[in-house]
């Protein structure tokens, strides 16, 4: 494996393991390899390993990093200063903090995410790292390596069978609702039948995910819940809407920026 030189990783740092899919199937329709199997080995030799990292290697020889930090703002801070210490032996080229933006359609498309690059600017100047913010609203380390703060959202009108939480699950259904709306009519109506009465506690909060986990349990049970958001992209008209929706947030341009 050639790696572009000098030496350094574009690092994507997220919330979950459905994200680090999501973002594998798009670096991989955008022509990266996957090394994982392959030595999975970063440019200094280290292997790709632990964390729950991925590795890719951009078509230019760049090397991008998918590291799931399993939670959300207070997780995400600290992988993300714990990574821009680590740049002084490893340079870090770019950092994308992807993440929901956990409100609520109902509530309006100008309602603002729980995360905010005001609050990644916080984060900086608490650790007396030296920033500003670039044109293009990213921020920008003296070093010159760029922190981009991404949300999956979908601003569109409520249809059936997609959340309205703005969550990763909203991207994925409103891609597969648009491609297939019988499908998630039909997603709709069952949860709508669901009975009372289970014996077990269910957590509100995570309901955003049963449209998501209705359409995997319906047509692509076979894959398992991991790999669900990477095999999407692997159907046109379904990445097509991927594509579009991402594009309208600017999620997209970052991810070529990344893939390049």
């Amino acid at each position: 494996m050639t790696f572009a030189d000098p030496p350094a990783e574009s690092r994507v740092v997220c919330e979950g393991y459905h994200d680090r899919a999501m973002w594998a199937g798009a670096l991989q329709h955008l022509g990266c390899l996957d090394i994982r199997g392959r030595g999975g080995r970063d440019p200094w030799g280290r292997p790709v390993a632990g964390q729950g990292d991925y590795g890719f290697v951009t078509p230019t020889g760049r090397f991008v990093r998918l590291r799931p930090v399993h939670g959300g703002p207070a997780q995400l801070r600290r992988h993300v200063l714990s990574s821009l210490a680590l740049s002084q032996t490893a340079p870090v080229s770019r950092l994308v903090v992807q993440t929901d933006a956990d409100c609520d359609t109902a509530l309006g498309p100008d309602q603002v995410p729980q995360l905010t690059l005001g609050t990644v600017s916080r984060w900086l100047t608490d650790a007396a790292v030296p920033h500003r913010t670039a044109a293009d609203g990213s921020l920008l380390l003296a070093s010159g390596t760029p922190i981009h703060l991404l949300h999956w959202r979908v601003d569109a009108p409520p249809r059936p069978g997609v959340p309205a939480k703005q969550t990763l699950e909203r991207v994925l259904c409103s891609a597969l609702a648009a491609v297939a709306p019988d499908c998630a009519d039909a997603v709709e109506a069952w949860l709508a039948s669901r009975p009372d009465g289970l014996p077990i506690p269910v957590n509100a909060a995570a309901q955003a995910k049963a449209p998501a986990l209705s359409y995997l349990a319906g047509w692509f049970a076979d894959g398992g819940s991991e790999g669900f958001a990477q095999r999407l992209w692997a159907h046109r008209a379904v990445r097509a809407e991927l594509i579009g929706s991402l594009e309208t947030t600017g999620v997209w341009s970052i991810l070529q920026q990344v893939a390049a």
